[in-house]
């Protein structure tokens, strides 16, 4: 829907005030989209509450608004947690008791990544997190970059 791509390029959209960004996207929101919004209007709403950095707002909203029909669906869910690693909001717990049992955008997955780095999570938990996003027979994404090529420089001793 064409209102959903407006909310998320008014949250891109540079203002000194972020009270007048969350406006903004708050006016489109109520004007044009909350009396007929479905999933993908509200995920429209999380992008552009993330993009606009207002994530104490998409937080509240996503919890207190949002049906419960809408949030265990992918696309209402994905970019919700997606937004919350991106501006340091969970951990890697909690993250991974919240994923959905087939993720299908990749940058939740990268999030995924990023997050279990941030968190120290185990390196052998995260090869088989990329292996079974990326490599296995069921992979749903292809990496643009091999996690090999991920590993941390080390120092040599002289």
């Amino acid at each position: 829907m064409l209102q959903n791509e407006l909310l998320i390029a008014v949250a891109a959209l540079q203002s000194n005030n972020r009270q007048l960004k969350l406006d903004r996207v708050l006016a489109i929101w109520n004007s044009m989209i909350k009396s007929r919004a479905n999933a993908d209007s509200y995920a429209a709403l999380i992008r552009a509450l993330g993009v606009s950095g207002h994530v104490d707002q998409l937080q509240s909203i996503y919890e207190n608004e949002i049906p419960n029909d809408y949030k265990n669906q992918s696309v209402v869910l994905e970019p919700y947690l997606t937004a919350l690693v991106q501006h340091g909001k969970i951990s890697y717990a909690e993250l991974s008791s919240k994923l959905p049992p087939q993720i299908g955008s990749v940058s939740l997955v990268n999030a995924v990544l990023l997050q279990m780095i941030r968190d120290d999570v185990p390196q052998a938990e995260w090869e088989k997190f990329y292996q079974l996003q990326f490599i296995g027979g069921n992979a749903r994404h292809r990496p643009t970059v091999s996690y090999t090529h991920l590993t941390l420089p080390t120092t040599e001793r002289v």
